[in-house]
């Protein structure tokens, strides 16, 4: 496509704009240049038009200046006269007139009716629009019109009458029912970053940015021409753009750094309507990762000793054993689904524990001890609706019930459902398993309803979740766990590996289903599907659906029974007491007239009480998520709650675990007026990082005269009910993880909850008494909030999703048709993503299917790449050091920096830089092993001092070697190594623990593919970014005081990249970073490889200028891959004799020859590694090892040897640096 003429250009597209202002009502009227367009060379050219005379009879179109906030006032100079009498041209645009002609189906609310004026200017404000205001004199009347220029079109508002005000009323009357009736009026605020398309799309300033970035280079023009230029009568900017000689975008607005952005973003809605191709181009590059081409080549010598190394070990390999032995095809996965019948249950057996139970059942009735309990139990409403519970799981395979908080439902069903099979004598024939959304809720759960069963965890209640399990008594059981344990335990049956536990259960409770993530998404696709082949067996099962807010519909509609009806719903109400909701709007004045008013003015808090006060003064459903967490008004109304009240303690929802610090820390440093230092006030934290047995704590009974304060994320929003909570302060926001695949980005935003969330928070402060809700925002903007917040399947990366889905084995179901069978799919866009991520890494091959990495891979409970580091640590002999990096990496940032101390943290922690590498996570590894060399050795004074002295969180770093633990044992329970009982990694599994070269090559395979490449002095570019920068996190920062100088020659490995927005623009950082150098890469971080004009090019974008043949590389990367092949097939091998043993047919064995599937076949096929390969493996890894080591010291010498040389050319006095490449190519160290 060749960018239009000039004329065509302007013409086609071009809308009329002669009216262009700002609307204020309450500044003066000022005369200003009418906008006229000039169709031969620009969109539109400002000519003045101010008249001299003393009467005129038309005034120019007037600016109402001013940006919406107070700025800009200006003097109203509005000339009239009094010598036309013409009536206006036209119908007469009086109020019948108007409501006539935008007659819709329902009426504005009745503050728009009332006082149009305002509540238009309000409208305009919040969309930062610009508004033109014209008054004509036609005699006795005058005409006012209005115009409100928006990116899509220009509303015009017309209206008549004897007096100005009267006119101007009329024509933002007209105006209302305009955008009413198209329901403009309530469209969500886009802001001045953002625009939107013709058909919709949403774009903003970044995808703007790299748009006309992108058109220039496809039609090779050049760099856009921009240019702002001050409009002095309408106080506004006016930004202009063209390409090529030719205006394509222009816009406006009262701040000089927005007419820019208007400006780019017009540009682009013009671009595209001319070409709507163009944009789906754009958008198809992005997801190639091909939108900016290749990189500039990237220098990779490889000096002649390493070469040597190079020839030396691929001639060694090929004549190996574990070069030569049987190359693996693709393991698939089992061709059927394969449940375990081999189980079978003694029916004497079954009768007697059913008798057992009935008499524990009948001495629990008669017990006086459990006579409180059982009133307590009884006066549940959920006991109310005990038969209709009943009779409908009985009646239908699947069944819903949408119970109220407080009804009893996480607690009372599943009993109800086990004692009526007790009471009926089928007490042993009934296993109940019930799921929960958090650890700490399975297991307070489980905790409390043996508790009201007056007996222990283990008896005939149990729970099961991550690191932790207690089983119940088997036969008549109900086990509480996480959904990832359940689909774990799917995921075997599926695979024929099943306990018969499974097999033995009667019902599956899926506990606040509402909360829509992924694994709940994944869950129902399974239990669908289990359902109907139980169904098929002749073992039914029934399927129970909880919550206190749910849609129905989309739960029933999702769950028909055999005939195609909905699946029924059963409503019961709570037992809640009344809450009293209050908002800032309600309690901030009282804060003011105390002695914390000083909170109030923080300039944080400022600002964000300006924002919500927003929301109070305007009808528009949707504002800007703006303004930070305001710790010291939550900290304030903690402190005022405290004050007002005697008793009851207070639950205050936060995001993470950073915003708890930071109240915890400003509850416990300043003065408050409740005295928040008294021993009587306890703080408590309930968040994942902390370990399950304090968090317990908060359920225990505090001692006499108490009060808490229990800082907590949402981990307490549902199940969990903490005693004695009266109070609930809530910040309305959460931690969500949004995922952009088109640009391989993750972010970790603070989001608004939804309004069901609000009404779960609230709900915790009536559990026992009446209670109190304090929320952090005006009551305008939490009646605005969604109902429900985003589902997680709709804003996640779906990688792990899909080797879920692998593992569970869908028969004759694509990936794409499973994760289209979800509640709600996501787009096909994303699945196509991260499928091709997945074969890219290995782990599928072209027909989608499992690899054999792929089957190790999902036995490990990580990320897909973090799984790869713990099979690259294996394969590469540094086991012990690769878990501590998998589980590194799975956690937060241990490092702190108070604001008191920042240059000492960053001291402490820059003595941890290991000398070789300069990494973040390289950084962390080196301390956390010293502080667990403490640990281990019983000094927990010392390891304590350590944290303290380094600056480092010690909960993260227990956290970290929880983790690694757990790895160790699945690694060791899945038979892919063999480690000891207290977790001692083997020597031949650790030799290389302490090359920094092979450990910089398992951050290349766990970051795959986030490399990025110097650019500049402080850019990087990355496949998907132009210019990047590097986090001021990072001990590799590019910004700042402490930033760094970029390494040319190496390329930098990113764990995340993050989008920042400040102010008018956003910035893409790299944080959690390391150099790695280039033989690094290509041998462990590429994917793809291919050479072309003496250029490697890898990835398809990173170019590598190579002075001798890459093929030696390659060869090399070949051989390792195919090394690889035979590692993960003789460990898959290894796995499965260990399993067959294990399972042999016995008495009480769970696996015969019978039951094996086609993989079991064909693993026998397979062998495990020989002793003969076991050392070559030994060999290979030691030769890697020394290869890379070896580079790292020849380059290291070559760089050493030319500063020396440029610095003594600089001593003699040349000025003339030395060419470093016309060196290399006159027979350097490196040719």
């Amino acid at each position: 496509m060749r960018l239009p003429t000039s004329a065509t250009l302007v013409c086609r597209l071009l809308r009329p704009r002669t009216q262009i202002a700002a609307l204020s009502t309450t500044a003066p009227l000022r005369l200003a240049p009418t906008i006229s367009v000039d169709a031969s060379n620009s969109r539109f050219t400002p000519k003045g038009t101010r008249n001299r005379g003393k009467r005129v009879e038309s005034v120019s179109p007037t600016f109402l200046s001013g940006n919406g906030k107070g700025k800009g006032k200006s003097k109203e100079r509005v000339r009239e006269r009094d010598s036309n009498q013409q009536p206006p041209p036209g119908p007469r645009h009086d109020e019948t007139w108007i409501r006539q002609q935008y007659v819709s189906e329902t009426e504005p609310a009745s503050n728009y009716l009332t006082a149009p004026q305002a509540e238009l200017e309000k409208w305009a404000q919040l969309h930062e629009y610009v508004v033109l205001k014209q008054i004509k004199n036609y005699g006795k009347t005058l005409r006012c019109t209005l115009t409100v220029h928006t990116p899509t079109a220009d509303i015009v508002g017309v209206g008549d009458s004897g007096s100005k005000k009267q006119g101007e009323r009329l024509a933002a009357l007209s105006i209302i029912y305009q955008t009413h009736a198209s329901g403009e009026l309530y469209a969500p605020v886009l802001g001045a970053s953002k625009t939107r398309l013709d058909d919709g799309t949403i774009i903003s300033i970044d995808q703007a940015d790299a748009f006309l970035t992108f058109y220039c280079r496809q039609f090779k023009f050049g760099a856009p021409e921009e240019s702002v230029i001050y409009n002095g009568p309408s106080n506004s900017w006016i930004g202009t753009m063209a390409i090529a000689g030719h205006k394509v975008g222009h816009g406006m607005h009262v701040a000089k750094k927005w007419a820019p952005i208007r400006c780019k973003l017009d540009a682009v809605r013009y671009l595209v309507k001319a070409d709507p191709s163009l944009w789906q181009t754009f958008m198809d590059k992005i997801s190639s990762g091909s939108l900016y081409g290749d990189s500039p080549p990237i220098p990779l010598f490889v000096p002649h000793p390493v070469r040597g190394a190079i020839q030396d070990l691929s001639a060694d390999l090929q004549k190996s054993s574990i070069y030569n032995a049987f190359a693996p095809r693709t393991v698939a996965p089992p061709s059927s689904t394969v449940f375990n019948q081999s189980h079978e249950t003694n029916p004497e057996s079954l009768a007697r524990k059913s008798d057992v139970l009935a008499s524990r059942r009948k001495k629990y009735l008669e017990d006086p001890e459990t006579q409180k309990m059982r009133s307590i139990r009884s006066a549940l409403p959920v006991y109310t609706r005990t038969q209709d519970v009943l009779s409908m799981i009985e009646e239908n395979d699947v069944s819903i019930f949408m119970a109220a908080t407080g009804s009893g439902k996480t607690t009372q069903i599943p009993q109800i459902i086990l004692d009526h099979a007790i009471e009926s004598g089928k007490g042993a024939h009934c296993n109940v398993m019930c799921t929960q959304p958090r650890r700490l809720a399975a297991v307070g759960v489980a905790t409390r309803v043996a508790a009201e069963r007056h007996e222990a965890v283990g008896q005939s209640v149990g729970y099961s979740v991550r690191y932790d399990t207690t089983k119940a008594q088997p036969d008549g059981t109900i086990t509480f766990c996480t959904i990832g344990v359940l689909l774990a335990r799917l995921q075997h049956a599926f695979e024929g590996r099943g306990d018969g536990e499974l097999d033995r259960l009667t019902h599956i409770l899926v506990d606040e289903v509402h909360e829509r993530d992924v694994d709940t998404d994944l869950l129902l696709v399974v239990l669908k599907r289990y359902l109907a082949t139980r169904r098929a067996n002749g073992n039914p099962l029934k399927v129970v659906l909880m919550s206190a807010t749910i849609d129905g519909s989309l739960f029933q509609n999702y769950f028909p029974d055999v005939n195609g009806r909905p699946a029924p719903i059963l409503e019961i109400p709570g037992r809640s007491f009344p809450v009293e909701k209050n908002f800032t709007d309600d309690f901030v004045q009282r804060i003011e007239q105390s002695q914390d008013s000083w909170a109030l003015n923080e300039p944080g808090v400022r600002k964000y009480l300006a924002n919500e006060d927003a929301y109070n003064s305007t009808a528009a459903s949707n504002l800007p998520e703006e303004g930070d967490i305001p710790y010291p008004l939550i900290a304030a109304t903690i402190s005022r709650v405290i004050q007002e009240s005697n008793e009851g303690h207070v639950l205050v929802f936060l995001p993470g675990w950073e915003e708890i610090t930071a109240v915890e820390r400003l509850l416990t440093t300043r003065r408050w007026a409740s005295n928040l230092a008294d021993p009587k006030f306890e703080i408590h934290s309930l968040h994942s990082s902390v370990p399950l047995k304090q968090q317990q704590a908060v359920f225990e009974p505090p001692v006499p005269g108490i009060r808490r304060i229990i800082l907590t994320t949402n981990i307490a929003e549902t199940s969990v009910t903490i005693p004695d909570v009266v109070y609930v302060v809530d910040c309305g926001r959460l931690k969500e993880v949004r995922y952009d695949p088109e640009r391989n980005l993750t972010s970790l935003v603070t989001a608004w909850v939804g309004r069901s969330n609000l009404n779960q928070r609230a709900g915790r402060a009536g559990r026992h008494r009446n209670g109190f809700y304090y929320g952090i925002m005006s009551r305008a903007h939490a009646d605005s909030l969604s109902t429900y917040q985003t589902v997680e399947m709709a804003r996640t990366d779906l990688t792990n999703v899909i080797m879920h889905v692998k593992s569970l084995n869908f028969k004759e179901m694509s990936i794409k048709q499973v994760l289209q069978a979800t509640i709600e799919p996501p787009e096909d866009t994303r699945i196509n993503l991260a499928v091709r991520g997945l074969q890219r890494l290995g782990a599928l091959d072209e027909n989608e299917d499992l690899t054999t990495l792929g089957r190790i891979l999902n036995k490990l409970p990580l990320d897909i790449h973090l799984s790869r580091v713990i099979i690259y640590g294996c394969f590469l002999s540094c086991l012990d050091q690769a878990a501590s990096l998998a589980a590194i990496l799975s956690s937060r940032d241990p490092w702190y920096s108070p604001s008191g101390a920042k240059s000492e943290a960053l001291a402490a922690k820059k003595k941890w830089i290991p000398a070789g590498s300069s990494s973040d996570t390289l950084t962390t590894l080196r301390a956390f092993t010293a502080w667990k060399v403490m640990e281990d050795a019983g000094d927990r004074a010392a390891a304590k001092h350590f944290l303290h002295a380094n600056f480092l969180n010690g909960s993260t770093f227990t956290m970290i070697d929880r983790t690694r633990k757990q790895l160790l044992g699945t690694l060791k329970n899945a038979g892919l190594v063999n480690i000891r009982r207290d977790n001692i990694i083997p020597e031949e599994l650790r030799r290389n623990s302490k090359s920094e070269e092979v450990l910089s090559a398992l951050l290349c395979v766990a970051m795959q593919p986030n490399f990025g490449v110097p650019t500049g002095r402080r850019f990087l570019r990355t496949r998907e970014d132009l210019a990047t920068l590097v986090h001021m996190s990072s001990i590799n920062t590019s910004i700042g005081d402490n930033a760094q100088p970029l390494r040319s020659g190496e390329l930098m490995v990113y764990a995340e990249k993050r989008n920042q927005v400040s102010g008018v623009t956003s910035q893409t950082f790299l944080s959690n970073t390391a150099w790695v150098k280039p033989l690094v890469y290509v041998l462990f971080g590429a994917t793809k490889h291919e050479v072309a004009e003496g250029l490697l090019r890898c990835d398809d974008w990173l170019l590598f200028k190579c002075p001798s043949q890459p093929t030696e590389l390659l060869r090399l990367r070949a051989d390792i891959d195919r090394c690889l092949l035979r590692f993960y097939a003789a460990t898959i091998a290894t796995q499965e004799q260990q399993r067959r043993v294990a399972s042999s047919p016995r008495v009480g064995g769970i696996f015969d020859r019978e039951g094996e599937t086609e993989d079991d076949v064909e693993t026998r096929e397979l062998t495990p590694l020989s002793t003969q390969e076991r050392t070559e493996m030994d060999y290979l890894a030691t030769d890697i090892a020394a290869i890379l080591e070896n580079y790292a010291a020849e380059r290291q010498k070559f760089y050493n040897r030319y500063e020396q040389e440029e610095r003594y050319q600089r001593d003699v006095g040349r000025s003339q640096s030395i060419d470093r490449g016309r060196r290399v190519a006159s027979g350097g160290l490196f040719q």
